[in-house]
């Protein structure tokens, strides 16, 4: 499978060390991300493997901290917004008519503003805790799988064994989860590996503009904002570096998964 398809096994390599990364978050001692001044900007040692930060905290342990807010937004903007944006798309796909102009539209014009642009507003008014965060970036998500889904639908819609279901009396639910949503999974996974990646860079730029996730939790944007580039090169580099795993890890994931379906 290696070599018919590299992007896949690369892609779950990579997504498999920041998973160790986030489970050894649940085992770090947090008095570990405590600020110890006495301690400001050490390099990389036994004691601290990437530096310890300006207030003293160790670097390792807030990254890994860190993971649970970025992973568990970048989750539940999948979760939410794949759920809703797919029913959104398949329901409009499938009646057709002013639903689906509807829903056009209405993509359209969220598709015309830019998603960081959204996000600071509805963060500049709502605040920037966690529960908002997750409802922000979910909600930002929605067109992506709203489009997907609908455009697979009406693809789909016109199969053969689709049009027999209708002929024989089954009803319109039971068709649209027993015979479209099924069909679509595939499409919808590429779609949540590529999601999962821009959510996470999502809140990330917020935490960077100082709009993230609020402290004392860990943040990676915030983080990166907060590290001096030439004191303490360290701090920078690790922060880069996880975050550019993780979107390489999801878009190789993404076009492995894509070369798997065009395979089939």
């Amino acid at each position: 499978m290696s070599r018919r398809n590299p992007s896949l096994i690369l892609g779950l390599t990579l997504l498999g060390l920041l998973s160790l990364l986030l489970i050894s978050g649940f085992f770090v001692d947090d008095d570990s991300a405590y600020m110890n001044v006495a301690g400001q900007f050490e390099p990389p040692s036994l004691k601290h493997w990437l530096g310890t930060d300006k207030l003293g905290r160790d670097n390792y342990a807030r990254i890994a901290i860190g993971a649970r807010s970025s992973l568990s937004i970048g989750a539940c903007s999948v979760l939410i917004g794949g759920a809703l944006g797919s029913a959104l798309g398949i329901v409009a796909a499938w009646y057709g008519g002013w639903l689906d102009l509807l829903l056009a539209r209405l993509l359209d014009a969220l598709k015309a503003i830019p998603n960081l642009l959204l996000a600071l507003m509805i963060v500049t008014i709502f605040g920037s805790e966690l529960p908002v965060m997750i409802a922000t970036i979910s909600l930002l998500a929605i067109p992506l799988y709203a489009r997907m889904a609908r455009a697979a639908t009406l693809k789909l819609k016109t199969e053969d064994f689709i049009q027999w279901t209708r002929l024989i009396g089954i009803g319109i639910p039971r068709i649209l989860l027993r015979h479209v949503l099924p069909n679509i999974t595939g499409p919808l996974l590429v779609t949540a590996s590529l999601g999962f990646a821009g959510a996470v860079l999502t809140e990330a730029s917020l935490s960077y503009l100082g709009l993230g996730v609020p402290p004392p939790i860990p943040s990676w944007g915030r983080m990166l904002s907060e590290a001096p580039l030439f004191n303490a090169p360290w701090l920078a580099l690790s922060n880069v570096v996880v975050l550019t795993l993780l979107v390489l890890g999801f878009n190789l994931l993404g076009d492995g998964l894509q070369q798997m379906l065009d395979d089939r």
